[in-house]
């Protein structure tokens, strides 16, 4: 499926279950999924695959945009974050337009996550005329209107006015100047990627403790809620210990330099490691070394001045709910995402604000750097 499809596999699979980021995360199915897909993205712009040096996986795309307004341009990818955060949720209904604002990001070396959220966010303030057609420099944003968006792109990236200057500054920062907080979708100003918490609530939990804001790269339980019947997707049962786990393996994995889509077992890890440093590691000290890296990255960012409560979710995943497809009328609750938080806290042997506590930092030999947060 990797080398066949790459990432983009997911678009389909993701929407059937009902929560791809849609319209500004405002849905979490896209009626025109089927036109940003996988099939189809194969069918009309992919033109051959691709691989990173002696990879066996091959999960690139080679691609090309051979009609429409973007005809000409050519590209590797897109990927699914990009089909999600760049198609469904600026409600862009064709593979074609996807692929040239993500190859136009690129140029200009623009996050297309990132960029996504900033845009569903803008064409939702436009709508709700919070900012004016002026303020965006003519643009006359909307949903699935591929060329002014492309506009709109072009002008936060030259910060050609006041208010695209504002939103080149992310989501964060520009809802807390537009008081438009109630639908800015990110966790510590990072924007979340694609795969809405109210369809995988572990999702939640994994981007809220992230250590540098939503990303599904920190701990993705997205495979684990769908296929294990032991979980439940809807609630955050089991969810804190698993989330905590995948986040020290994988602290102790990205260490290896290897890829995400590495098929590699936490043993061949452990040989790997062995072999390159002399070290005669168990899979519980490797683990342990991914478990220490997590709170030397906690106690850093505690230093540099994140806050206590600063674990959270965005407002729109408790107050609003889907109203059409598989996930329909699901929010997530406040106080069990709460109950979670403090659970996971607790498995980290954190305190109540989520600062390491001093018996776990002498566990993980970081004892010398407890003055960081004054324990």
């Amino acid at each position: 499926v990797r080398r066949k499809y790459g990432t983009p596999y997911w678009v389909k699979p993701i929407n059937d279950e009902g929560f791809i980021p849609t319209r500004n995360y405002s849905e979490g199915y896209f009626e025109h999924g089927e036109d940003i897909n996988a099939e189809t993205m194969q069918e009309r712009i992919v033109d051959g695959g691709g691989a990173c040096y002696n990879c066996v996986i091959a999960c690139w795309n080679k691609s090309s945009v051979k009609r429409g307004p973007f005809k000409g341009i050519t590209l590797i990818g897109p990927e699914y974050e990009t089909i999600a955060l760049m198609g469904s949720n600026l409600g862009l209904k064709s593979i074609e337009d996807v692929a040239y604002l993500c190859d136009r990001c690129n140029e200009l070396g623009m996050d297309t996550i990132s960029m996504g959220g900033i845009l569903g966010f803008t064409i939702e303030a436009y709508n709700k005329k919070i900012i004016s057609k002026k303020d965006l420099n003519g643009a006359d944003v909307g949903w699935g209107k591929p060329v002014e968006i492309l506009k709109l792109i072009e002008d936060i990236a030259h910060r050609r006015t006041k208010i695209t200057t504002l939103l080149g500054e992310g989501v964060k920062t520009a809802a807390e100047k537009l008081e438009a907080e109630s639908f800015a979708v990110h966790c510590k100003g990072m924007d979340i990627p694609g795969y809405d918490p109210r369809g995988t609530f572990g999702m939640g939990l994994a981007y809220a403790t992230s250590d540098r804001g939503a990303c599904h790269q920190r701990a993705w339980t997205v495979r684990a809620e769908l296929n294990d019947p032991e979980l439940e997707r809807f609630s955050f049962d089991k969810k804190a210990g698993i989330v905590k786990n995948v986040q020290d393996e994988r602290a102790a994995f990205f260490s290896l330099v290897l890829c995400d889509f590495a098929p590699i077992s936490e043993e061949d890890c452990v040989d790997m490691w062995d072999l390159a440093t002399g070290f005669n590691h168990t899979v519980e000290s490797y683990l342990k070394c991914g478990e220490r890296i997590w709170n030397l990255i906690r106690l850093f960012n505690l230093r540099e001045g994140l806050q206590p409560g600063s674990d959270k979710l965005p407002p729109r995943l408790f107050n609003e709910s889907f109203t059409k497809g598989p996930v329909k009328g699901i929010v997530l609750t406040k106080n069990r995402f709460e109950q979670s938080l403090k659970e996971y806290y607790s498995l980290r042997c954190w305190d109540e604000k989520g600062l390491p506590k001093k018996e776990k930092l002498k566990q993980l030999d970081l004892l010398e750097y407890a003055n960081l947060i004054g324990v």
